[in-house]
């Protein structure tokens, strides 16, 4: 994708062997002409590792870093993607600042968001930087979006309820 830029989203370096998580993988690195690497855990302060060490959250200054590699790259290249594991709290976060500039218009960016990642539960902490920065409300919408969300699981629990009606259980 020469005509993309890539911000990949992963967990820090955690020590001698590197987990997936804690790469961007091959094929990734490979597409991309430009890659923004940013390692944070999907976490807040005081949150512990299972072998008790702290994880270490998204900064303001990780934010910060995104904002301008968006702003030095929106003329040369024609998208940005964002890439993380799971893609429903740090990925979803960065993409509603990367809307917000592209769109400058919270209501549209909350709509895109509805469509084009449904089950996004966005960081609250990136959308309180959001906010900081650019004077905006996007830690509160984040309610609008996690209504979406439990409106989905509950449409696919229903489907799958019915998918399955007139099964028996053995």
């Amino acid at each position: 994708m020469p005509d993309s830029v890539l911000v990949s989203i992963g967990n820090p370096r955690s020590g001698l062997f590197r987990k997936e998580d804690e790469k961007i993988p091959e094929a990734i690195r490979k597409a991309f002409p430009k890659i923004l690497r940013l390692e944070f855990h999907d976490a807040y302060e005081g949150d512990r590792l299972p072998d008790g060490r702290l994880k270490k959250p998204p900064e303001k200054r990780d934010l910060l870093k995104v904002i301008r590699f968006y702003e030095s790259n929106k003329d040369k290249y024609s998208r940005i993607v964002v890439h993380c594991w799971a893609g429903t709290s740090r990925s979803t976060a960065i993409g509603i600042c990367l809307l917000y500039l592209i769109h400058g218009d919270e209501k549209k960016v909350i709509d895109i968001l509805k469509v084009t990642r449904p089950y996004a539960l966005p960081h609250k902490r990136i959308l309180e930087y959001i906010d900081e920065i650019y004077d905006t409300s996007f830690q509160e919408k984040r309610n609008d979006v996690l209504m979406n969300y439990k409106e989905r699981i509950q449409k696919d629990i229903d489907r799958i309820k019915n998918e399955n009606e007139g099964l028996e259980e053995v």
